[in-house]
């Protein structure tokens, strides 16, 4: 990848993520392929993961989803509250 790929952003996480995205891109951050899925990535960066498609076609990356990591501190406790 490179600072031109282009990245959609269907679902509107807006400038600031995808700006993170692509400069994880663009520093080689690692993926792990989705077994489940061709050509479709996660990338891990900032207590955040990324899941994306990759065009096979032109190499455009989408954005298909991004959540926030959770320790597993916070698990641990968490289910220290459950009964």
């Amino acid at each position: 990848m490179n600072k031109w790929t282009r990245i959609e952003d269907p679902r509107g996480y807006g400038p600031n993520v995808v700006n993170d995205l692509r400069n994880l891109l663009a520093v080689g951050g690692s993926a792990q392929r989705d077994p489940g899925r061709e050509n479709f990535y996660e990338l891990e960066y900032g207590g955040h993961t990324f899941y994306i498609h990759v065009s096979p076609i032109n190499q455009d990356v989408m954005l298909v989803a991004k959540w926030l990591n959770s320790s597993k501190e916070v698990c641990t406790s968490a289910a220290h509250f459950t009964a």
